[in-house]
């Protein structure tokens, strides 16, 4: 099926804007086109995951993403919340519309360990402010700089992490 706004530029303009392109192809794609981009090329461009627009840049809306909380399968806690549990296959063929879940009570993991990222990281304001809503101090075994790392000590089972659907989807998926 084809993507109407990016008919209507092909046929009305002869080319796609980038802001209607990258609505219809993968970050992965995305990334590709920034690779044949010949020396000569510019393109000033930021994606970021931040609500406000600075004033000396044009912003628009790209792309939603969810916050989870990856639990190791084998832990005793994800096999008493299952009805919060979400298989990974689901999240890599987008077969579930994460916006209509129930968020799982940070409340209930207040037992857990966990590995965040270091103050600073926009990950790390986010999951604070889950902990913060509901009164919980989380029980930090590691602050790690990256996503990736944090996703991977977690899927060893040191302990809980969040993570981005979009990262779960096209950077690290695991089953576990």
């Amino acid at each position: 099926k084809q993507h109407s706004a990016t008919m209507h530029y092909i046929t009305n303009y002869g080319y796609i804007p980038l802001w209607i392109l990258v609505k219809v192809l993968s970050f992965g794609i995305v990334g590709e086109l920034f690779n044949i981009l010949d020396d000569n090329d510019q393109i000033d461009i930021i994606i970021d995951s931040f609500v406000e627009t600075p004033d000396d840049y044009k912003g628009f809306f790209l792309a939603s993403e969810n916050i989870l909380l990856c639990v190791p399968r084998d832990r005793e806690i994800n096999k008493k919340l299952k009805k919060f549990r979400i298989e990974p296959e689901s999240i890599y063929k987008d077969s579930v519309d994460l916006d209509e879940l129930e968020s799982v009570p940070i409340k209930l993991f207040k037992d857990e360990k966990f590995i965040l990222l270091k103050k600073g990281n926009d990950m790390y304001k986010r999951a604070m402010n889950f902990f913060n809503g509901e009164g919980v101090e989380p029980n930090v075994v590691y602050r790690v700089d990256q996503l990736n790392i944090s996703y991977a000590l977690a899927e060893s089972g040191i302990g809980l992490c969040f993570a981005t659907d979009t990262f779960l989807k096209y950077g690290r998926g695991s089953d576990n």
